[in-house]
């Protein structure tokens, strides 16, 4: 379910629309690109992931997965992006983004489904190929996180084995695998259609845009895909992607991410060389 009971004041008094995001966090811009495609108005409340700011207690009060993005609408508190992107589009008036047709719904909570299925995968290849240098959390934030989600919080969990291990050369090439079988499927589900479903924008292209740009940041062999990569040019014309997207990120961190991911590949270490390795990973439940 969308919506959470939370034991947060500060939400209940909230009215109006409110987003707490990161301008680079990939689910907030799923968040953004939604509500810009409703043309709904928000309160944005912007959160320094660097700084530890999601690991404050008044935001795990409101969020106990201590992750962006979180809407707050009118006290009622929605977390998860896919969820929220749902939502919004239940809720507001604008451009229908869930098909009419009972096909088209099936397809749109398929694409969802499978999204959600691949957080993990995303979430690795970004530490690995994109934030590897400076996502390592310092023992206070570290501490801090154990503090306020306990020793069996996913977070933690994920986090600590991070600074003490890394990522296993398999893990990088599982989620590697299963992002080659997901963009598969996309390119026979796009065939001569401008959009995942067909001819219009819906949920499922908002649910993929946002993963898609990231693979795009760490240089994935995305010319595989030549659909994929004619419906990502599309995406990058609409005004909903310059305003959820490009205005959030900031010249020097494209200029860096181009850089680093020009440097991985010249030395054989970025997603692109495992172009001939990596073997084809079932997502679980991506035929469904």
């Amino acid at each position: 379910m969308p919506l959470i009971s939370c034991n947060s004041e500060m939400a209940s008094e909230l009215r109006g629309v409110h987003l707490f995001h990161n301008g680079a966090s990939q689910c907030s811009q799923r968040v953004r690109l939604g509500l810009a495609e409703k043309g709904v108005t928000y309160v944005s409340h912007h959160l320094d992931l660097r700084k530890g700011e999601h690991l404050r207690a008044w935001y795990a009060q409101l969020n106990p997965n201590l992750v962006v993005p979180t809407l707050v609408h009118d006290g009622q508190v929605i977390i998860e992006s896919n969820d929220i992107i749902s939502y919004i589009d239940s809720q507001f008036d604008g451009l229908a983004l869930m098909p009419e047709s009972a096909a088209g719904a099936a397809g749109a909570r398929r694409w969802l489904a499978l999204s959600d299925r691949c957080k993990s995968a995303i979430r690795v290849l970004s530490f690995e190929y994109l934030f590897r240098n400076f996502a390592r959390k310092s023992a206070t934030q570290l501490e801090r996180l154990r503090e306020l989600s306990g020793d069996d919080g996913e977070l933690y969990r994920f986090h600590r084995r991070y600074v003490e291990e890394g990522l296993s050369h398999e893990e990088v090439g599982r989620s590697i695998s299963e992002f080659r079988v997901v963009l598969a499927q996309m390119e026979d589900a796009l065939g001569d259609a401008p959009w995942l479903l067909g001819g219009d924008v819906s949920l499922a292209d908002i649910a993929w845009l946002c993963d898609v740009h990231r693979l795009a940041w760490m240089r994935f062999p995305l010319g595989d895909y030549p659909r994929v990569g004619g419906w990502y040019e599309r995406w990058q014309a609409r005004p909903s992607f310059r305003e959820a997207v490009r205005e959030f990120e900031p010249l020097h961190m494209r200029l860096f991410l181009r850089l680093q991911g020009g440097m991985r590949d010249r030395l054989g270490r970025g997603p692109r060389s495992w172009t001939s390795q990596a073997q084809v990973a079932v997502v679980p439940g991506s035929q469904s």
